[in-house]
């Protein structure tokens, strides 16, 4: 079934569909209407395709890769349990050799300044890598 339709263009757009008339030999506009429309639609499907295959892959992509920053999350939790061990006997050297002007027998019960320092910083570091942690699974702060 076909219908007419009659449009109003501008001199340069009926150019450039004369064009694509005697290009893709159509005998009629609406025949060049039609080629245009069908190729819209083609392009729609394959932008829904590629949209599609971007989702996949980037799901599985996650998948696979979960694994492993898990890891290196666990390993970071390893290094930062070695810094705090260097941190305390770093401490006690400090204390020892009484650089810090303090005459403390424990490290625990009489931290440098230094010491005090380095656990506040670990610690701000810990709360700033859990926020970005809960942002990054989306719960709140």
């Amino acid at each position: 079934m076909s219908e007419s339709i009659r449009l109003r263009i501008s001199s340069k757009t009926k150019t450039q569909v004369d064009m694509l008339k005697d290009e893709y030999k159509l005998k009629t506009y609406g025949d060049v209407v039609e080629f245009l429309m069908n190729q819209y639609f083609l392009q729609e499907q394959i932008r829904l395709s590629e949209k599609t295959i971007s989702k996949l892959v980037s799901e599985i992509l996650l998948e696979n890769l979960k694994p492993m920053i898990e890891n290196i999350n666990r390993k970071t939790g390893y290094i930062d349990k070695n810094v705090q061990i260097n941190t305390d006997m770093l401490n006690h050297l400090i204390v020892g050799e009484n650089l810090d002007a303090l005459y403390a027998h424990s490290i625990k019960n009489n931290p440098t300044k230094v010491y005090k320092m380095m656990v506040e910083q670990m610690n701000e570091d810990i709360k700033n890598k859990q926020v970005k942690k809960n942002y990054r699974e989306g719960n709140e702060v």
